[in-house]
């Protein structure tokens, strides 16, 4: 222990520990200031003498200075640890998000239906994934340009979000491909729900450029259930949104 006349590596590093650790939390980081060495003797020191059970009066009266300027140190390395974590969050959140839109995408969403299925598995749940490619999106970018498609995409995105739960997951796969993962919901209504969600897009009129763009989407419908894997039901949602555009294209050739 460092005391009057003892060795002080042992109540050096306790101190920085202790501060870092134990006392100083990350709300008050902006809010810290180095009292006097009055009042820092009547609440800092005490506080940590406290901490570790030491004699206050067994510190050297000169070795103060020496403390107060550790504690100043723990604080700064534990704002740098803060603002450290900060970042790493927003690295972590961009990592899960499509840039453009601001959805999850194809990682994150994987880590959602995860997340969703062993929630199904536990509490016996069920619910819905709907698979949605845009019809035409390529004649987009290749009309009016990539801004425009970028465009399309977005109020796709805004469409989709307004018209789900708070509780449910949308997410752009990929170039034109979005998910929507219903959860906990019940089969039918929900369904009816997912191609409403197609009809919606059809109604909302896009202008650009002076044209009114039609969003038109081939969809691909799955339920899961508790024994349902992700795997699978990303494969089965990918095929119906497959066989209904094969569909739809042909509906489009006879007429």
């Amino acid at each position: 222990m460092f005391v009057a006349g003892g060795g002080a590596d042992d109540f050096v590093w306790a101190i920085i520990w202790e501060a870092i650790v134990n006392h100083h939390s990350a709300a008050a980081v902006n809010t810290i200031e180095f009292p006097t060495k009055q009042i820092a003797e009547r609440d800092a020191l005490e506080r940590i003498c406290k901490s570790f059970g030491l004699d206050r009066r067994r510190v050297a009266k000169q070795d103060w200075p020496v403390v107060e300027r550790l504690l100043s140190y723990a604080v700064e390395t534990e704002k740098m640890l803060v603002e450290q974590q900060a970042r790493i969050h927003y690295l972590e959140t961009l990592s899960v998000t499509d840039e453009l839109t601001g959805l999850l995408n194809r990682r994150g969403f994987n880590q959602a239906v995860d997340r969703t299925l062993a929630a199904a598995k536990r509490h016996q749940e069920k619910g819905l994934l709907a698979y949605l490619d845009l019809d035409n999106f390529k004649q987009i970018n290749d009309l009016l340009g990539h801004d425009a498609g970028d465009q399309v995409l977005c109020h796709v995105a805004q469409v989709l979000t307004k018209n789900v739960r708070r509780t449910d997951y949308v997410a752009r796969i990929g170039g034109d491909e979005f998910a929507v993962l219903f959860v906990r919901a019940q089969q039918l209504p929900t369904r009816a729900h997912a191609l409403e969600l197609r009809r919606a897009l059809a109604r909302t009129k896009l202008t650009i450029r002076d044209r009114s763009l039609t969003i038109n989407a081939s969809m691909g419908i799955q339920a899961y259930g508790p024994d349902t894997k992700a795997s699978e039901l990303l494969r089965r949602a990918d095929q119906a949104m497959y066989l209904d555009k094969q569909h739809r294209q042909q509906a489009l050739a006879v007429t």
